[in-house]
């Protein structure tokens, strides 16, 4: 029968659980995290007098409620985030029944397993240090339960210092094994899961869907984006614009983009060759089928589709870090002739809503005879005049547009640029909406751009005779400073942060450069860089049997190494320090011509000794009667070890004489 759990092992089990929550709370739902830790918080009070299993009436009623908020929070018990869900439910549950060293053994094995499910989510640098720590608690929890079992007066707080010394020492030794695979492993050409990110529906705030209120979401959300390295001059912040999903129709509320030119090509594009630039982009993963190249793309990456109005979208959505070189041109003319069903497209609008706006749309167009120029300068002076820039919008009717216009009067960038939209349409312009990212911050470690999900934005193109699709950025009249400077914080100052400047941004951005890397080099250590790098070794010519091959002749060594590495130090000879003195003891008697016999006793060997150098006797006498009482007798399991490290000391400091 497996040893009862004393209060000290249990609670090791409890703080185990709870880093394992603390990895697990970027993704899991907020309600069932909470009720989670509410059964962690529960089964610490329940056993703050004595270990023991909950009954059935405890246990049961727990599991419904756990199954039941999971549906509500999760939506289902069943996918990646459902069932991850419901299994560390499972593993909290079990805190419940947990009595002896046989469930936290299998608590520990559990919180490994979770461990490793937690890269489904996220595969960073800090949730990965974070999960190494995590794995080393659960050896640590494996050792101190193993070493306790069956010896009750063992203090848990020694074997939890040795635990970790264990622990550290079983992770150092499973490194020459992880290198050999990670390098050795034949790659996939996508994740055996699919999609492995935190990168769950809309993270981004980027969607082919946007409503008022949809982007001032993300204002302090500060997680890059993606990050650009320029190969030559960096245009102004107030040129950076990246460009995402386009959206042409409008349902009264809700923005959306159109199958009509989703494979339709770019007819009619010219540039001005001074503003051509080339960089490259490191995508974070958004499950999206869309990058966000610099407006306008003119050369995009194999596996994407250049659409006529400029959004650049993959076959398969993004769903781990990846990196494209893009040229774009940010001094442009597009569609100067008009294009086929274009006009159409982007001139309409719902049969009915926002009556008021159209009255002034219509009273604009009346009054500047159908200039475009002079509507939209109309449009711009009215947001310049009445309007303000806020990243805590009130809420909005029905009639979001009439809402915005005639009422609220305060906004974050979607209500201008839908609001624009709206009126252009009504007023007789075709215009569209963009949405993606502008601006973006210099890592001066690194030497690359950094775009955050708060820099998103929207804003507006119309349709001019003789000068085609024009950008027209309504925030610019409202805060000026959100373009010029490409920063959030300059233009709203209660949006920055105390890391926004000074030292704190500084250790940021180098933080940054190190995550980077560390995509870089581990994570997006493909199936190409994979050959390369055995290329660089003489290995180019290795298929996949040979690579299997090479894979199990390394993966043996580093395995037969690392095991070396984990017993190491782990025998009872190297482990016990008094052992090892009183051996060395026994090396200095045999070189004065008395060696210990096989089955030779302390007691037995220390009196034959003492006969045969009697000018030690006494000496010799002393030590290992001393020595057989730390080792067999009740002193063994004396908590107490400074007695053992005083004779260890004696023990070595012994000289034989003849």
């Amino acid at each position: 029968m497996s040893a009862p759990l004393d209060r000290g092992r249990y609670a090791l089990v409890l703080a185990l659980d709870a880093l394992l929550l603390g990895g697990h709370l970027h993704w899991m739902p907020t309600p069932y995290a909470a009720w989670l830790g509410f059964l962690l918080l529960l089964a610490a009070w329940l056993s703050r007098h004595q270990v023991r299993a909950s009954g059935a009436l405890v246990r049961l009623p727990l599991l419904f409620l756990t199954f039941g908020l999971l549906v509500y929070a999760a939506g289902s018990p069943i996918g990646r985030e459902g069932g991850s869900a419901l299994l560390g439910g499972l593993i909290f549950l079990k805190l419940f029944e947990t009595a002896t060293a046989r469930d936290a053994r299998i608590t520990a094995a559990a919180a490994l397993f979770f461990s490793m499910i937690g890269f489904l989510f996220g595969q960073g640098l800090l949730l990965t240090v974070y999960f190494c720590m995590v794995a080393i608690a659960a050896f640590v929890l494996l050792h101190v339960v193993s070493v306790g079992e069956g010896d009750p007066a063992a203090a848990w707080r020694d074997g939890l210092r040795r635990g970790l010394r264990v622990g550290a020492r079983v992770t150092v030794a499973a490194l020459p094994l992880t290198i050999a695979v990670f390098i050795l492993f034949p790659r996939l050409s996508s994740p055996l899961w699919g999609a492995p990110w935190d990168a769950t529906q809309g993270k981004t705030g980027i969607s082919d869907r946007m409503r008022p209120g949809q982007l001032s979401a993300l204002w302090n959300d500060d997680s890059p984006a993606f990050r650009v390295t320029f190969a030559g001059a960096v245009p102004p912040p107030a040129s950076r614009y990246w460009r995402g999903p386009v959206l042409w129709s409008f349902d009264g509320g809700e923005w959306s983009r159109s199958d009509l030119y989703r494979g339709s090509r770019v007819a009619d594009l010219r540039y001005q060759p001074d503003s051509v630039v080339e960089y490259e982009v490191l995508m974070e993963p958004s499950e999206r089928n869309w990058w966000f190249p610099l407006d306008f793309a003119l050369q995009i990456p194999e596996g994407a589709r250049l659409a006529s109005d400029g959004q650049v979208t993959t076959f398969r959505p993004i769903i781990g870090p990846r990196k494209a070189t893009f040229r774009s041109a940010w001094r442009y003319q597009l569609d100067i002739r008009p294009v086929m069903g274009q006009r159409w497209a982007a001139m309409r609008l719902p049969e009915a809503g926002n009556p008021r706006s159209r009255q002034l749309a219509a009273e604009w167009r009346s009054a500047h005879g159908g200039d475009a120029d002079a509507i939209i300068n109309a449009a711009l002076q009215l947001f310049h005049r009445d309007f303000a820039y806020t990243l805590d919008p009130p809420p909005l009717s029905s009639d979001t547009v009439d809402d915005f216009l005639f009422n609220t009067k305060a906004g974050y960038c979607e209500y201008f640029a839908s609001s624009f939209a709206f009126l252009m349409r009504a007023a007789g312009i075709p215009a569209r909406i963009v949405t993606g990212y502008q601006g973006g911050s210099y890592n001066a470690s690194g030497g690359y751009w950094i775009v955050r999900n708060s820099d998103a934005h929207a804003w507006t193109e119309v349709w001019l005779e003789g000068r085609g699709w024009v950008r027209v950025d309504p925030t610019a009249a409202v805060a000026p400073e959100r373009i010029n400077r490409g920063s959030l914080s300059a233009a709203l100052p209660e949006a920055a942060t105390w890391y926004s400047e000074g030292w704190g941004a500084e250790w940021r951005n180098r933080f940054d450069l190190i995550s980077r890397y560390w995509r870089q080099a581990v994570i997006e250590f493909d199936a190409v860089r994979q050959r390369n790098l055995l290329q660089q070794v003489g290995l180019e010519d290795l298929g996949w049997r040979a690579l299997g091959g090479a894979l199990v002749v390394f993966g043996g060594i580093g395995l037969l190494l690392g095991v070396w590495l984990s017993l190491r130090g782990m025998v009872p000879a190297q482990r016990d320090a008094l052992l090892v003195a009183y051996r060395r003891f026994g090396d200095r008697l045999a070189r004065c011509g008395v060696a210990r016999a096989e089955a030779e006793g302390p007691i037995a060997y220390g009196e034959r000794a003492a006969q045969s150098l009697p000018e030690c006797a006494p000496a010799i006498l002393e030590l290992t009667r001393r020595f057989a009482e730390q080792r067999y007798g009740e002193s063994a399991n004396d908590p107490d070890r400074s007695h053992r490290q005083r004779l260890a000391r004696e023990l070595r400091a012994f000289r034989a004489r003849r």
